[in-house]
């Protein structure tokens, strides 16, 4: 895939160091010229001197010939003219980095008229991670799948879980959801489960499920805990805007400690239920005093990768239950890894993220693949099919189809519309169905029959 990226600061260069991995050509431009000598030194890429918003910059990068390209310069402004240029002049996708709080509330008006095909607001991203690492235990692994409101999850069932001892045909009916188990982890064998299938302790099972389905499904099995009052954030980030609003959305008091007073002013207009403290967060009485040993938890947002890590022991040593620390340089957690810190959160790895999960959607069939991380060496592939009037499997139940025994169908897409279906449903011509597999040799959605 030919990639040009446009800025050349730490999230280009995460995004070049990753793509270029991935086997993508990567070209680089950023209007610094050092930047642009580093960047071809250190990665394997191609680079570019130049304004990434002016046409001829573009035409020399080969941006009328790529199949993407992503702007990540410091300007909103530059990443949206740069978009628009890009699309005129040929380029198949754009992406463009909009972190300006003014511009949320129109983002959806500035992709459709602009022509972009994904905006990206790091600070909004973050804010939404932290929201999940606060909602969920840290053992709960939480990710989206594919391009609509589908979620994943990979849940342990420790002593005491109540999913043990279930059939997994009777969880839906029992705990009033709509989710489906696709994927087993047991006694170090990974396999596609069968309705019949009874969950033991220790098993690992893999759920998907829309967004608030899922939600609602681990709110009534126990493991949300809605147990928090309050949180301290530290710093006053658009990201301590979005992430403050969210939590006050739910009943939980925020304060939020910024030294800068004019930030403060500004905080009391974007976060109206927060209460906003105009001193140094990074002072140990200032905490005390504000409450950091009462607080459930406690979350460093500061623009010093230093002064959060500080702060952030400080929090841990006053036995505040959760406390997440926000890093830039991620080469910090590996020196704090024998420290009482254990929750991260890395901008430029988000960012990466979505912009890797873009690409994986856009390049192919498999719309994603799921690691079993330190559990097994074993993976779940995510397929994604087009139905065709060709195709067997139209217009039969999927409880009467002859379905492979390490294949399952997890999702259908249908008209815009996400169905996790029952064994009912039923595929249509041009549905999307989303199949769950081991098998890495399905090339036809006829394969998945027997």
């Amino acid at each position: 895939m030919n990639i040009v990226i446009i800025g050349n600061g730490n999230i280009g260069k995460s995004l070049a160091d990753i793509l270029s991995k991935k086997g993508h050509d990567i070209v680089m431009i950023d209007s610094n010229y050092s930047k642009v000598n580093k960047i071809v030194d250190n990665y394997d890429v191609k680079a570019i001197w130049g304004n990434g918003a002016v046409y001829e910059t573009q035409i020399k990068a080969g941006v009328d010939e790529s199949s993407l390209t992503i702007a990540v310069t410091s300007s909103d402004e530059t990443n949206l003219i740069s978009c628009m240029i890009a699309k005129q002049i040929g380029a198949k996708k754009v992406i463009a980095k909009v972190n300006n709080i003014d511009y949320s509330p129109q983002i959806e008006f500035m992709k459709n008229n602009f022509n972009l095909d994904l905006v990206i607001n790091t600070d909004k991203l973050v804010a939404d991670e932290i929201l999940k690492m606060l909602r969920y235990p840290n053992w709960l692994k939480i990710k989206p799948l594919g391009k609509e409101s589908l979620t994943i999850s990979e849940l342990v069932l420790k002593k005491g879980n109540k999913l043990i001892n279930n059939r997994i045909s009777d969880i839906n009916k029992k705990y009033k959801s709509n989710i489906l188990v696709y994927a087993l982890f047991r006694e170090n064998n990974v396999f596609i489960p069968s309705k019949e299938d009874i969950l033991n302790e220790k098993d690992t099972i893999c759920v998907v499920g829309r967004n608030d389905e899922l939600n609602s499904f681990f709110n009534n099995i126990g493991i949300i805990e809605n147990s928090m009052k309050s949180i301290i954030i530290v710093g006053g980030s658009n990201t301590s805007v979005y992430l403050a609003n969210q939590l006050s959305s739910i009943g939980i008091k925020v304060k939020i400690i910024e030294k800068d007073l004019y930030v403060c002013k500004r905080l009391a207009q974007l976060v109206s239920k927060a209460k906003i403290i105009n001193k140094d967060g990074t002072i140990q009485d200032v905490l005390i005093e504000e409450g950091i040993n009462s607080t459930d938890a406690f979350i460093s947002m500061t623009d010093s990768d230093e002064e959060n890590t500080i702060i952030s022991l400080f929090a841990s040593h006053c036995n505040v239950e959760k406390v997440i620390t926000k890093v830039n340089n991620t080469s910090i957690i590996n020196l704090l890894e024998f420290s009482s810190l254990n929750t991260f959160i890395s901008p430029i790895d988000v960012i990466s993220n979505e912009v890797e999960q873009y690409i994986n959607q856009e390049n192919s069939l498999n719309l994603n693949e799921y690691p079993s991380d330190d559990i097994l060496d074993e993976k779940v592939n995510f397929l994604e099919f087009k139905a065709s009037k060709r195709d067997k499997v139209l217009g039969v139940p999927i409880n009467r189809l002859k379905i492979k025994s390490d294949v399952t169908i997890i999702a259908i897409l249908r008209n815009g519309n996400l169905i996790v279906p029952s064994g009912n449903d039923y595929i249509k011509i041009n549905d999307n169905p989303i199949i769950a597999t081991k098998n890495r040799f399905l090339k036809h959605l006829d394969d998945i029959l027997c």
